[in-house]
């Protein structure tokens, strides 16, 4: 019975639309020419001459039409049952869906029938006499049957959730069964992610093997609508070209999602855990970030680009003067202009006088290369020829720090001049209704969340002024929970390496520690001296005399001192001790540390003997010193090491600790490939490949922690401790997330940062349960617990004591006047320790590289 209902509702509409065709173009017949045409409209034209509508791609365009496809929609729900799936899409007018408005949305059904409503007249000249529907009927009528879908396919889900929500009022955050992106990201992380790549790559040879398809059909060329029409309106295209294209993405996302599906089901390809991970943490988080990016967070935007803008925006103009003093201020340029002579055009070039241009590639290695010589070209590879390259990239610059202060200089300006643009000035643009809403992408390779608009992992963490401008609302706070060296206590537990578990047993500072080690020095004395500085001058005397009372004349210090002046230009005599040689040592001491942090993270990160040199500005020789020191010291790390590139080479791929996996066969094939072939020389990509395979496995089951977490505070647990992801049954049974309860809103994500919206009299047995969820979200059998360190403030990057926040809330003590005070005091301190280096890593403070 259903089965006819629903033939007969196709019927009608397909009736209809053949109806329609006294008042518009009908499929078969040719378009009627129009007078003078654009490019763009003589595209259009040439587009609809070739384009064939099939007929289950129907435009729904009259109140009639949208009725009938209502009574459609309930009559398959029924029909189909638990596998009901709807496939829908959304058309605005940009890629930013808090400014960009909606245009049209387009559904599709399991039963290969496709639907596209436009929600706007159709502008083009061709189609201005075809009838629309008004938004709000489209919005109206789709809100109950969207609302209560719990079937919903999509590709890039959150954009068209922000998209329903902003602008038709359609909530459909928690109703989204399967998300072709982000079951990409999962099943090959090395390709793009985008529906249209995998129907292209993917589907359609699976159709063509199965003979379901054309070999000419993916030929088309009108399947390409972001090269016909990336610059244009889809309301000011011809209607039957937008009703293809519309309906067109909805039947790639229903065949993208099918391969998908038997893919992650079927047992010989063995990804039963990267399909619990798809389910049970990845698509659940869609509904955390979409519901995280609409709160968002209040801005001070005059504080931004008024105080810090104007700090750093002098910085930049004085770092701009100190290269002119290097390179000169002024360069000859030659130019084009266009004269005339006896009425023929032509172009003369003429060279003119201009300043300096420190953001012109061009102009500055010039500078560097030709004028100055302060670089010599390098000789590439290029076809087979060897050709000079004058690059002035980051790693080139970087390279070469030691041989002339002006590529610091450089390095420093490019990161600031970044900072100021991204943050200072961009940023206020980007408000809507005072509030910045972050966009987060779920899955870079490793499984790391990356974010943007703004990226707010490019704030420099010597400089975290910028992140004040970030305010709580009225009656609320911000609270940050930061997993304590997250990366390092997962290396712990995955090689096992006995000093590392003891250092985090014992609560022992990790970099220090490894620092002693490596160096054979005494753990109490180095922390004990290399700490030794206060806020005040009369408790840094203090700690200087306890630091002579404790360690003067004893062996250890002793060691120390002629390992210092084995390293250090400067020489320290061990009989004569006094308060200026305890603050030598600290010196030293600390830049053993920071060196120390620099293998330590070097070496999982996959970093080579020349990166680490770059990077701790050494010799070659000194960093592969190093690197060897820390392998030879930690051998349950080195034993592991080995392993996971055994491993790697044998499987192709690595896995985190939820079963996620990170691919590395097609780069290894490609590679003994070529050698098979004689044709040897890629080894290296080889040894990369084996580098970020340890990295892979580090940060790919940090990103499992962190995202495990949020979902485990955003969703209810269950009587029986599972957890509850059908916001149907959450709402019948009135269950309550941990975050719900005490009103607590999940903000931001910045590496291994949360940021929560919280009530201004949140309890501390609260915050206190959210360090301890993240803290435990997935547990280990080695014995390194997690740790998650709460900071509380009406701004991010505050401090505040819950005996503070008290005295807030009762209106005794002004935040305002704390937070005025600790910039001062900031600025004062960053005006006179200021260094260059502070902003140079600004370009690439992702926080996702793999080495």
């Amino acid at each position: 019975m259903f089965m006819s209902d629903m033939n007969e509702i196709l019927n009608i509409l397909n009736y209809a639309e053949k109806k329609l065709t006294k008042t518009r173009t009908k499929n078969n017949e040719k378009i009627k020419k129009i007078g003078k045409m654009s490019t763009k409209n003589q595209m259009s034209l040439n587009i609809e001459q070739i384009c064939s509508i099939p007929d289950n791609y129907i435009l729904i365009n009259t109140p009639e039409l949208l009725a009938r496809l209502v009574k459609y929609y309930r009559e398959y729900k029924m029909r189909y049952g638990a596998n009901a799936s709807v496939f829908l899409d959304t058309k605005t007018y940009g890629l930013n869906t808090w400014k960009d408005e909606l245009v049209s949305i387009s559904i599709g059904f399991i039963s290969h029938q496709y639907f596209s409503i436009p929600m706007r007249p159709f502008l083009h000249p061709l189609s201005r006499d075809i009838p629309s529907l008004p938004f709000d009927v489209v919005a109206d009528t789709l809100r109950p049957l969207l609302e209560s879908e719990s079937m919903l396919v999509m590709a890039n889900a959150k954009f068209n959730v922000h998209a329903l929500k902003n602008w038709a009022n359609i909530d459909i955050t928690f109703n989204i069964y399967w998300d072709t992106m982000i079951a990409a990201g999962l099943l090959n992380e090395n390709m793009p992610k985008g529906m249209k790549e995998w129907y292209r790559n993917y589907v359609q040879p699976w159709l063509i093997e199965q003979g379901k398809l054309s070999y000419d059909d993916p030929n088309r060329p009108i399947d390409e609508y972001g090269i016909m029409f990336d610059t244009v309106s889809f309301d000011t295209i011809p209607h039957r070209s937008a009703n293809y294209y519309a309906c067109h993405d909805v039947y790639m996302t229903h065949l993208v999602f099918l391969y998908q599906k038997q893919v992650f089901e079927n047992p010989s390809y063995n990804l039963s855990r990267v399909y619990k991970l798809f389910n049970e943490v990845e698509m659940p988080l869609i509904a955390v970030f979409a519901s995280a990016e609409r709160r968002g967070v209040e801005l001070d935007s005059k504080f931004l680009k008024d105080v810090i803008g104007g700090i750093l925006s002098e910085k930049l103009k004085n770092l701009k003067m100190d290269i002119y003093q290097i390179l000169g201020g002024t360069i000859s340029v030659t130019r084009t202009r266009t004269r005339s002579r006896h009425g023929i055009k032509f172009k003369e070039e003429y060279v003119v006088m201009e300043e300096l241009n420190l953001n012109s590639s061009i102009q500055l290695s010039h500078k560097l290369y030709d004028e100055h010589q302060l670089l010599q070209p390098e000789m590439i590879f290029d076809n087979q020829l060897r050709k000079p390259k004058k690059s002035i990239s980051k790693k080139v610059l970087i390279r070469n720090k030691n041989k002339h202060k002006v590529f610091s200089l450089i390095l420093e300006y490019r990161g600031l001049s970044q900072l100021i643009h991204s943050f200072c000035y961009k940023l206020p643009e980007d408000i809507v209704d005072g509030r910045i809403h972050c966009t987060y992408n779920q899955l870079v390779r490793t499984g790391r969340v990356s974010c943007s608009n703004p990226n707010l992992q490019q704030i420099p963490s010597k400089f975290d002024l910028i992140r004040y401008a970030f305010r709580a609302p009225d009656g609320r706070l911000l609270v940050s929970a930061d997993f304590s060296q997250q990366e390092l206590r997962w290396l712990a537990i995955f090689t096992q390496e006995e000093i590392l578990v003891d250092i985090f047993k014992q609560g022992l500072d990790i970099h220090s520690s490894v620092a002693c080690k490596m160096h054979g020095l005494n753990y109490e004395m180095f922390e004990m001296i290399r700490l030794y500085k206060e806020e005040s001058k009369e408790k840094t005397n203090q700690n200087i005399r306890r630091v002579l009372r404790y360690w003067k004349n004893t062996q250890d210090l002793i060691n120390a001192i002629t390992y210092h002046n084995e390293k250090e230009k400067t020489y320290i005599d061990s009989n004569f001790i006094n308060a200026d040689m305890i603050v030598e040592l600290a010196a030293f001491f600390e830049a053993l540390r920071q060196q120390s942090k620099s293998v330590v993270f070097g070496v999982f990160y996959g970093i080579t003997e020349r990166g680490l040199a770059d990077q701790i500005e050494s010799s070659k020789g000194e960093a592969k010193s190093l690197i060897d020191e820390f392998k030879t010291k930690l051998t349950k790390y080195r034993q592991w090491e080995i392993q996971t590139h055994q491993e790697v080479m044998e499987k192709g791929y690595i896995v985190t600790v939820l079963g996620r996996k990170r691919r590395f066969a097609e780069e290894i094939a490609k590679v003994e490939q070529k050698d098979s072939r004689g044709n040897p020389g890629s080894h290296w990509k080889i040894d990369k490949c084996k580098r970020q395979s340890c990295n892979a496995i580090i940060q790919g089951s940090s990103a499992d922690q962190s995202k495990k977490a949020m979902v485990d505070l955003f969703y209810p647990t269950r009587a029986d401790g599972s957890k509850c992801f059908d916001r149907g049954e959450w709402l019948r049974e009135n269950y309550k997330s941990q975050l719900e309860k005490d009103d607590i809103h999940i903000v931001l994500q910045v590496h291994d940062e949360l940021m929560f919206d919280v009530p201004a009299n949140v309890s501390p047995a609260a915050l206190k349960a959210i360090s301890n969820t993240m803290a435990n979200a997935i547990p280990n059998d080695v014995g390194v617990a997690f740790k998650t360190d709460i900071e509380i403030s009406p701004y991010w990057g505050g401090s505040f004591s819950i005996e503070q926040i008290d005295l807030m809330n009762r209106g005794i003590l002004d935040w305002k006047r704390i937070f005025e005070e600790e910039v001062k005091r900031k600025l004062a301190k960053f005006g006179i320790e200021y260094k260059v280096g502070v902003f140079a890593d600004v370009e690439e403070a992702d926080g996702n590289s793999e080495g």
